[in-house]
């Protein structure tokens, strides 16, 4: 059963209802079909694929072990997405116990889109130093950049993954913007 025919013929509460009866198809499919949102968002945080792939492997084997606890009435990509940024937030504050930075890169067409310019070269420059900005932000500010511009999340549904109220979502967004403008001025004066 492909993810396409998967929307047809299920919702994803039906889905989580077979994860719940042991359907192991219905496990495989829900990864098939959520597994690239967690990457993104995980590959975001850390800019690692390897740390990536662990913080998805880890979210799938949680949501096996927490399937029980699943409410019909969640929102069942939320309801993931929590899942795998408490994961991100564990694996960071260890990390950041052990003094180790996680770097936090952009894809190329975002940063083509920060420089209003596609070209190759002001990316690779333009990379390392929003990686650095968006080490500068507040952990929460910095989940709802990589949520709203990595993974096109919607300020509702970052508000229902982050449990906090829309409008907070939104004050967040707009600060760590501003904070990225500060920060990175001086530098896109160069640039451009």
């Amino acid at each position: 059963m492909k993810s396409k025919e998967w929307q047809n013929e299920y919702s994803a509460q039906d889905l989580l209802v077979q994860l719940q009866e042991g359907d192991e198809e219905a496990l495989n499919l829900f990864i098939q079909i959520y597994q690239q949102k967690i990457f993104r968002l995980a590959y975001a945080f850390f800019g690692d694929r390897e740390e990536a792939l662990d913080v998805v492997q880890e979210t799938f084997m949680r949501v096996y072990e927490k399937i029980s606890h699943f409410q019909k009435t969640e929102n069942v990509q939320s309801w993931l997405l929590k899942i795998a940024r408490n994961i991100c937030i564990d694996r960071y504050r260890h990390q950041t116990s052990k003094k180790r930075r996680p770097e936090f890169p952009f894809g190329e067409r975002n940063m083509a889109e920060m420089a209003n310019d596609g070209s190759l070269e002001k990316q690779e420059e333009l990379q390392p130093l929003i990686a650095r900005a968006l080490e500068e932000l507040t952990p929460r500010q910095r989940l709802v950049v990589i949520l709203k511009h990595m993974n096109g999340s919607k300020f509702e549904e970052i508000a229902q993954v982050l449990g906090i109220a829309e409008g907070t979502v939104k004050s967040l967004h707009f600060k760590a913007l501003r904070n990225l403008r500060r920060i990175l001025k001086p530098v896109l004066g160069r640039i451009t």
